[in-house]
């Protein structure tokens, strides 16, 4: 986690600071209250993404309500800013649009969360991640996702490393205009702007002397 991704984490604490532990937890009669006990009775930066995970996948639809949402998000989003987070991160940022982002969000989460979302997409230049998940996961949130891809472009070694992993995971569906990644909504405006943003010609030209510098490389 780069020093700014941590720095926005803290923020999202202090924008949500306000939000208290619920007392239980609202969900389905077809999940078992056992499965989440431990939901509410550990300290909220204490939680681990084995606990959070079917929480985080089922919010919304199961389990959870706004204000529950609200306790559990910046811990949620400190275990999804990981570079290879267990938690499903296509689907926790999904959550974040059916909570109402950004339009009924108040202006200090909205401005809190968009310092994250930037430091996420910022990270790119500096650190190795699950790259291809964190762009899908990101683009929910971002309109401009596009502007962002621009990071991988950026030449540093964890931005080239990303950039040819991104590739490589998308470049059989790329041929016919899609991205492989299965949560894509491939009808959606971000999913034709990645798609547009990765074959741009300039950005195929760095792929492939990215990807002729690595063939070299393993040959010697």
């Amino acid at each position: 986690m780069t020093p700014e991704v941590r720095q926005a984490v803290e923020g999202l604490y202090n924008a949500f600071a306000a939000a208290k532990r619920p007392a239980c937890l609202v969900m389905s009669p077809v999940k078992d209250p056992a499965d989440f006990a431990t939901l509410l009775t550990t300290p909220l930066r204490e939680l681990t993404a084995e606990q959070l995970w079917q929480y985080s996948f089922s919010l919304f639809f199961t389990v959870g309500d706004i204000a529950e949402f609200e306790y559990f998000f910046p811990r949620i989003m400190e275990l999804a800013s990981e570079s290879f987070s267990p938690l499903q991160i296509e689907v926790v940022f999904q959550k974040t649009v059916m909570a109402g982002w950004p339009d009924q969000w108040r202006k200090d989460r909205q401005k809190a969360f968009q310092t994250y979302l930037e430091a996420m997409a910022a990270s790119w230049a500096s650190t190795i991640c699950n790259i291809d998940a964190q762009v899908c996961a990101l683009a929910r949130c971002l309109p401009d996702i596009d502007r962002h891809l621009g990071v991988l472009m950026s030449g540093s070694d964890a931005a080239n490393e990303n950039l040819l992993a991104f590739y490589e995971a998308n470049c059989e569906s790329i041929i016919k205009s899609k991205l492989s990644n299965s949560f894509w909504e491939r009808s959606s405006d971000a999913h034709s702007r990645v798609v547009a943003w990765l074959q741009r010609a300039d950005v195929q030209q760095r792929i492939q002397q990215l990807a002729e510098a690595d063939l070299g490389s393993s040959e010697i």
